[in-house]
């Protein structure tokens, strides 16, 4: 099925377009699973009297889920229509969430967030999904890096409105969700997007679904996103705390300051990729962001004082932001329609497989070659990939992307 006939949008059109304000309150929801919860989590050790290992199953518990159903939710938003899935998923989010908040026991609590997990994974592989079809070539590339810069502010924000509920009372963050039931309310009568008009046999679906992913061009695009969120979630959000308390001293507010500003930072340069990608090509840019992320990991075993960690930080930041909404855009651009549901369900899988990843390895690295070889070693891996960058730059096009 063709692409939504939806003509090429600057950056104050697309943010005053109806559609794109729908996948912007859906980001909003998905992001607020982990980034809202996360601050309330040393509290609940005590409410619940748990082991503090045992609270991080709530993180866990939300997760997990992406990584089983999220292939079978975009099967079905294939299947069925992008809203079908995505409204009920949105009710659910919403819901479980809530339910949390009401919990006195761990394991209830544990099994809302299982639900609540379900329903998220479908809203993180959805909304990618809508800007494929909604939006086509630049107009998509753009809409990726707003979107991802929203992404990026609610991780920046988030936890602070979540720690300063928490202090009146644990529960108070989990009843955010419940704002993606006007949400979902919002989507069912006011988005405007293209659905399947012919169902193909599920065999024929398959099939050609399998054949389609199989290609070498989606699956470096797979490669590249799983292994920049290993380096995220291993060296940086797992061991640049640890490196930073026993290296520096520094206590958790300094940390927290570092690690939003380098999301900040991935805002700023995320909302500006349309002045960006029309001076170079994505391809250049994303091996541009590996350079840099070598840079960062490479320069924080030297960093001699803990207010000199903004540096790398912001180094890294900036990385993100040229790196994530790319890819992102090329994948989804990648993708036919009437697959894309799919090739989205699968880059969220990835992305869940290096997140869950990222911290394993780190830990063994550690463990093998102690923290600065962590640093270099995760330095060496990203200059790899961006000198593979250069040399395949060309083949990383956004015009290149079809949209059948």
């Amino acid at each position: 099925m063709p692409e939504a006939e939806t003509p090429n949008l600057d950056t104050r059109q697309l943010l005053s377009n109806r559609n794109m304000q729908i996948i912007f309150a859906v980001t909003l929801s998905a992001t607020m699973g982990v980034s809202l919860v996360s601050p309330v989590l040393p509290k609940l050790v005590d409410v619940f009297g748990i082991q503090k290992e045992e609270v991080i199953m709530l993180i866990t518990a939300f997760t997990l889920p992406g990584v089983l159903f999220a292939p079978f939710l975009g099967i079905l938003a294939d299947r069925f229509g992008r809203k079908q899935v995505l409204v009920p998923a949105l009710i659910l989010f919403g819901i479980a969430g809530a339910s949390c908040g009401f919990a006195r026991d761990f394991h209830v609590l544990l099994f809302f967030r299982l639900l609540q997990g379900i329903g998220g994974s479908a809203l993180f592989t959805l909304n990618n999904t809508l800007i494929g079809d909604l939006f086509p070539g630049r107009t998509r590339f753009l809409a990726m890096g707003l979107n991802a810069s929203l992404v990026s502010l609610a991780a920046a924000i988030y936890p602070a409105f979540g720690g300063i509920m928490a202090t009146v009372h644990w529960s108070i963050p989990f009843f955010v969700p419940l704002a993606a039931i006007p949400i979902a309310l919002f989507t069912a009568f006011k988005l405007t997007n293209p659905e399947q008009q012919e169902q193909q046999p599920i065999g024929t679906y398959f099939s050609g679904a399998i054949v389609s992913l199989r290609q070498w061009s989606v699956l470096r695009l797979y490669v590249l996103t799983f292994f920049t969120f290993v380096l995220t979630f291993g060296p940086i959000v797992s061991f640049v705390p640890l490196w930073m308390a026993g290296e520096y001293n520094s206590n958790a507010s300094a940390i927290g300051l570092i690690l939003s500003s380098s999301s900040l930072t991935a805002a700023i340069i995320s909302a500006r990729l349309e002045w960006i990608g029309k001076h170079f090509r994505v391809g250049m840019m994303m091996a541009v962001a590996f350079l840099l992320y070598s840079i960062a990991l490479w320069w924080i075993p030297h960093i001699p004082s803990a207010w000199m960690m903004l540096f790398p930080g912001l180094i890294f930041g900036a990385a993100q932001g040229l790196n994530i909404p790319s890819s992102q855009a090329l994948i989804v651009g990648a993708a036919p329609f009437k697959f894309r549901g799919v090739y989205m369900a699968v880059n969220s899988t990835v992305i869940l497989a290096g997140i869950t990843t990222g911290p394993f390895v780190a830990a063994i690295a550690y463990k093998s070659i102690g923290i600065v070889g962590l640093y270099y070693g995760g330095a060496i891996g990203a200059l790899i990939m961006s000198i593979m960058l250069v040399l395949n730059a060309n083949g990383l096009d956004i015009d290149k992307t079809q949209s059948t």
